[in-house]
């Protein structure tokens, strides 16, 4: 966590791929594979089979799930390609479960080849669909998952880092220049600016709106506050910050 916190750039409108609000998900895959590499290095010869398939299959459903659930890296693409990889990997391990329970009699060859792609992607769009499902929501004081409010929060920085961007013309590869009207956003995410407030100033209020329901609904936890206190520091609301203190 020490490493994760120090060595990795923790700025929730990071444009970088590896940007992370939080390493409590790497550390707990960097076991995984620590007890991958030592049952596949020494168990392969002394383990029974099944250990191994069962050792292959609970990685796969934890890798899956610290992924959809804790959502750790700052872009939403890099938190669905690891769910779309890990359910390739489950769909792999399945093969080998066939071969296993069928003692070597089935050929899984194709199956292999030809759906592993297709859970890879399935699992990224569905991915996708979750992570944008929790963005709809209006409220965040109605989530009980620390990492969705972080998750509903993120975005929302995220996306008024960009509007704000493009509203004074500093060029984002890919994106247009000019912001179009907040009008245009009405109905994104339920948000509608009030009268002369920009689509940037509305998304930063509602994501203090988050910051505020991390720090409230998750009063005892350490790393609910460290993350809030990151996310202050990307607005424009340190006032309001030092308030709440």
């Amino acid at each position: 966590l020490t490493v994760a916190s120090v060595y990795s750039d923790r700025v929730p409108t990071s444009a970088q791929l590896d940007a992370r609000t939080h390493g409590r998900a790497d550390v707990l895959l960097l076991i995984v594979k620590l007890v991958l590499t030592a049952l596949l290095t020494y168990g392969t010869s002394t383990a029974p089979q099944w250990l191994l398939v069962g050792v292959l299959a609970v990685s796969g459903v934890l890798w899956l799930f610290l992924f959809l659930t804790m959502v750790p890296f700052a872009r939403l693409v890099m938190n669905a390609a690891h769910v779309g990889m890990a359910t390739a990997f489950l769909w792999a391990t399945l093969c080998a479960v066939i071969v296993w329970a069928s003692e070597g009699a089935q050929d899984v060859g194709v199956i292999l080849v030809l759906g592993t792609p297709l859970a890879g992607v399935l699992g990224f769009t569905g991915a996708y669909m979750r992570f944008y499902g929790i963005l709809e929501q209006d409220d965040p004081y109605g989530m009980r998952s620390m990492w969705m409010v972080t998750l509903w929060t993120r975005e929302r920085l995220r996306e008024a880092h960009r509007s704000k961007r493009r509203h004074e013309g500093i060029p984002i590869p890919g994106l247009q220049v000019a912001e179009p009207p907040p009008s245009v956003h009405v109905s994104r995410w339920g948000i509608k600016p009030a009268e002369g407030q920009s689509w940037s100033s509305a998304l930063e209020a509602s994501a203090v709106t988050g910051i505020e329901a991390l720090e409230d609904l998750f009063a005892s936890v350490g790393i609910a506050h460290s993350i809030a206190s990151t996310f202050y520091k990307v607005t424009t609301q340190l006032s309001h910050y030092k308030e709440r203190q």
